[in-house]
């Protein structure tokens, strides 16, 4: 005889859907559990590459900060040298005006003293023109003459005994 099903009751039937149910559920349970664990692995995978990108930009933010300082000190060592520069260069253009000043001045004594000398000379050449006029003209040997003559006239006056110093000195040609 085959054996035939027994009609299940009641309690069996929910026992056998709720054993349904709980296979079901374990094997939905198993999915999220895989899920999970995957999502898990993502995550630790994630915050690892998080944490190394994190690292790397600390460490390229430290380069950069002892990279900024470096510039800072290179920057503050340019700004003392433009300083000093500045300073330099004041002081040249300074030391330039008194030197401009000074160079005035020495231009201004230099014309005064050439006008002097020009009016010296001016004198001069008159008095040489005078004293050429005053001359008449005579040929040295007639003055030297006259002059020695003079030296022994008693009655010579003081004006044409000057001395021996006298017959030496000619007027110019």
């Amino acid at each position: 005889m085959i054996a035939q099903e027994i009609p299940l009751g009641r309690k069996a039937r929910l026992r056998r859907l709720a054993f349904q149910k709980v296979e079901e559920l374990s094997g939905e349970i198993a999915a999220l559990q895989s899920k999970l664990s995957s999502s898990e692995e993502l995550l630790h995978h994630r915050e690892s590459e998080a944490r190394s990108i994190q690292n790397d930009l600390t460490d390229q933010l430290d380069k950069l900060q002892r990279h900024v300082s470096e510039l800072e000190e290179m920057f503050s060592g340019r700004e003392l040298e433009l300083n000093r520069l500045n300073a330099n260069m004041n002081f040249l253009k300074e030391e330039f005006e008194e030197v401009r000043d000074e160079k005035e001045r020495l231009r201004a004594e230099n014309d005064r003293l050439k006008a002097e000398l020009k009016e010296i000379k001016v004198d001069r050449a008159r008095d040489e023109i005078e004293e050429w006029r005053a001359i008449g003209h005579k040929p040295p040997w007639k003055r030297c003459y006259e002059r020695l003559e003079g030296l022994f006239r008693k009655d010579g006056s003081d004006k044409r005994h000057d001395g021996f110093s006298d017959l030496l000195r000619l007027p110019p040609p």
